[in-house]
Order: structure tokens, then C-alpha cells, then sequence
């Protein structure tokens, strides 16, 4: 497991709690009083939550262009018919709901280029309700594979409050790789084309960028 990636965005919070838990255990120690140990550990335990919380797991990335990898862990919720307007063409798309217990690291489904990031503001409502794919903050990210366009899309839940999201229109990306993260349960969505194939079912447990969850025709 490599080191927790705090977000940039994050980094001054993460280092004030730090800073606080190891300010505390020094006055614990000097003035001896149990009062300011319990803040001690409080601080110690928050500080605990935040690296469990922005823990990076290293995964297999299985093999084969045509296989489409999860973007996240979690639960698949979800498996229904994607919009004409969001891929251009019929397709079907799944949902992956993002526990706060979940690894928050958003990896990509497959390899290609990045053709359309577009973020769209919209409401905080609990990301595992339908309504929450089409009406919380969200983030689409439209990609070109070899043969086929893929949509990825970043869904606010109630909790989150920030989606991060490093890649631009134009990048040329990995299967695998790391992108953003979602800051808090939350959800993401996969739209893939008709003639692929799903292999997921809804209520099982994905793993991101090792579970593959669809295939492209060859």
C-alpha cells in the first residue's frame, strides 16, 4: 500500500490536525490534566480517520484493451439504460455507490483521450437515491477508447463536498491510473455502449482499476 495521497485542497486541514494531536499529547504530558488527553486522543483518532481515510492502495490492473475497469470501489447500485444524449448513441450505463468507508481514489475504465471534462453544479442529496444522477453536483468526463466513447461521470453525495478531478480535455490516459477522488460518499457512473457487455451485477462489491466491470466488442 503506497502512502496516503491527500489532496492538495486538503493538505492545510490534514497538517492542522496533525499539528493539534501532537500540540495536545505535549500539554497533556506537561500539565498533567486527563481533560486535555481526551482532546489528545480525539485528535489522535480524527488524525487516524484522515489517513484511513485518503489511503492509495496499489491494484492489478488486468490486461485486454477491451476491458473496462471499475472507477472506483464500492457497490454497484445500479445497471440501466444510458441517455442518446450522453454517449452519442444507445448505451447502458452503471452506478457504483462509494461508502465513506471506501477507498475515495478514482481510477481510469480504459485507455483513450479525454475529449470533454464538464462540471455541473447542482444539489447535495444522498448519492445512493436515483434522482442523485441527475440532479447533484457533478462531474462528466467524456473519453475516446480506440473504438468506442466512454462517459465517466463524478456524482456529489450528501457528505461530499469537493470532486477532484486532474484530467483536461486533450490528456491521452491509462486503464488503471489514478485521475481524482471524490471527497466523502459518493457515486460514479459508467456509460458504455450497447453492443458491450456488462460483467457486473448490482449489489456486488468492485474493486477500482482491478474489478472489470464491462467489455467493448471486438
Amino acid at each position: 500500500m503506497s502512502l496516503p495521497v491527500v489532496p492538495a485542497e486538503s493538505r492545510t486541514v490534514f497538517g492542522m490536525v496533525v499539528v493539534l494531536s501532537g500540540a495536545l499529547w505535549g500539554a497533556a504530558a506537561v500539565s498533567g490534566k486527563i481533560i486535555v488527553a481526551v482532546f489528545a486522543i480525539f485528535a489522535t483518532l480524527l488524525t487516524g480517520f484522515v489517513l484511513f481515510f485518503f489511503r492509495d492502495p496499489e491494484r492489478q490492473v488486468p490486461e485486454g484493451d477491451d476491458n473496462l475497469v471499475s472507477p472506483c470501489d464500492g457497490q454497484v447500485i445500479a445497471i440501466e439504460p444510458a441517455s442518446v444524449e450522453v454517449l452519442g448513441a444507445p448505451g447502458k450505463v452503471m452506478s457504483i455507490f462509494m461508502s465513506v468507508l471506501d477507498v475515495h481514489v478514482n481510477r481510469n475504465v480504459c485507455s483513450g483521450k479525454v475529449l470533454q471534462v464538464d462540471h455541473r453544479p447542482g444539489r447535495r442529496g444522498h448519492a445512493g437515491k436515483d434522482r442523485a444522477a441527475r440532479e447533484n453536483e457533478q462531474n462528466l468526463i467524456v473519453i475516446q477508447h480506440s473504438r468506442s466513447r466512454i462517459v465517466v461521470t463524478q456524482v456529489a453525495g450528501f457528505l461530499a463536498r469537493r470532486i477532484i478531478c486532474r484530467l483536461k480535455p486533450g490528456d491521452a490516459i491509462k486503464k488503471g491510473e489514478r485521475f481524482g477522488m471524490i471527497v466523502l460518499g459518493s457515486r460514479l457512473m459508467v456509460a458504455i455502449p450497447e453492443s458491450a457487455s456488462i460483467s457486473v451485477e448490482i449489489g456486488q462489491q468492485v474493486r477500482a482499476g482491478e474489478t472489470i466491470i464491462g467489455v467493448l466488442s471486438s
